[in-house]
């Protein structure tokens, strides 16, 4: 069981220990989910220059779904492992601009959101601190609305 942590370290720690296992048990739940629908379904995915949104993408491509990735870059500058996300379709996208989520996401039946600042250390600069919260708290609620307003799995 999770324990309750009070300083950033223990945070930092115990994100280490758990945090992977709980990002793909919840990850694992959702492909179920997306599993139990039919295989045509489009799916649009945050934050693939990254290594969750990465794996994500690949595991969409094993099951067979057309599956387009985002992040903030022009082009993917993830992983250059030549795995199936490094040639899938992507698009830019700036996930605090509401109008620009809103648009991107239109066409899709299903999001994964996988975008986030991770940069703890980063993240604790007086200077981030803005702009983590506009990222990880404005920018996945532009995400969930937009998700509701298409009624998007």
């Amino acid at each position: 069981m999770l324990r309750r942590l009070t300083t950033t370290q223990q945070m930092k720690n115990q994100t280490s220990q758990y945090g992977g296992y709980l990002i793909f048990a919840v990850l694992a739940s959702q492909l179920r989910q997306i599993d139990y629908g039919e295989n045509n379904m489009k799916v649009f995915v945050t934050g693939v220059n990254g290594q969750l949104g990465h794996d994500v993408m690949n595991e969409l491509y094993k099951r067979g779904y057309e599956a387009t990735g985002s992040d903030i870059a022009d082009t993917y500058v993830g992983i250059n492992d030549f795995s199936p996300v490094t040639t899938m379709p992507y698009v830019k996208l700036d996930i605090t601009d509401t109008e620009e989520v809103n648009k991107a996401v239109s066409n899709f039946d299903v999001i994964i959101h996988c975008a986030a600042w991770t940069a703890v250390d980063m993240a604790e600069d007086d200077d981030k601190v803005e702009l983590v919260r506009n990222v990880n708290a404005h920018g996945t609620e532009n995400i969930a609305k937009a998700c509701k307003n298409i009624d998007a799995k």
